[in-house]
């Protein structure tokens, strides 16, 4: 029975052998070669410039109850739409220029803070009137420093102009004669579907 059983396997193994080398299958190979990934670009100029060098002199003359404005055009020469952010970052403050009245009111010297009596407010225009994001009379350049203000998604090729609106209060006195307030203006962009903090 035993020997039977050998048999009947061994036989049944060669005709699987001999059945799989007798077998064909149709069959089809497509291959694509040179397959790439191209990253996409997230990339701002501010006034045409690309990257951005022209310091700002937004007066040489400042005096209380008068505003001056800075306008921006910020546009988006990437490949993606973007997200831009701005805000006001590293004040430094001098004295710069003493006069009389200056120390008259301040013997001391001391009080120099611009920032402090200057208002702030901050805009943005796409062509369908100004979007006001930080209203006049309400923060100073002080308590705006180092905050991201969300302006507007720019589409590639698309531009925004930014009004930076700075107004010295009518009750800064003598003691600010002179003085001098230095900080930088920061745009960044963001990809639109990026949900981390503008930082």
């Amino acid at each position: 029975m035993r020997k039977l059983l050998l048999s009947i396997l061994s036989i049944g193994f060669m005709m699987a052998v001999i059945a799989t080398g007798t077998l064909t299958y149709f069959y089809d190979v497509e291959v694509s070669d040179n397959n790439t990934i191209t990253a996409g670009t997230i990339d701002i100029s501010v006034d045409g410039e690309n990257p951005w060098t022209t310091s700002v002199i937004v007066t040489d003359d400042a005096k209380p109850s008068l505003n001056f404005c800075v306008y921006k055009l910020v546009c988006n020469n990437g490949t993606n739409p973007a997200v831009v952010y701005t805000r006001i970052d590293n004040i430094t403050e001098s004295n710069n220029e003493v006069t009389e009245p200056e120390l008259e009111a301040d013997p001391s010297g001391l009080i120099n803070d611009l920032s402090n009596v200057t208002w702030f407010d901050l805009a943005y225009n796409k062509g369908e009137g100004w979007n006001v994001l930080v209203k006049e009379g309400v923060l100073t350049v002080r308590d705006v420093e180092g905050t991201w203000y969300e302006l507007t998604t720019l589409q590639p090729d698309e531009c925004v102009n930014v009004l930076f609106s700075f107004h010295m209060k009518s009750d800064a006195g003598n003691e600010y004669q002179g003085d001098q307030m230095q900080f930088d203006i920061v745009f960044k962009a963001f990809q639109v579907n990026d949900d981390g903090a503008p930082y």
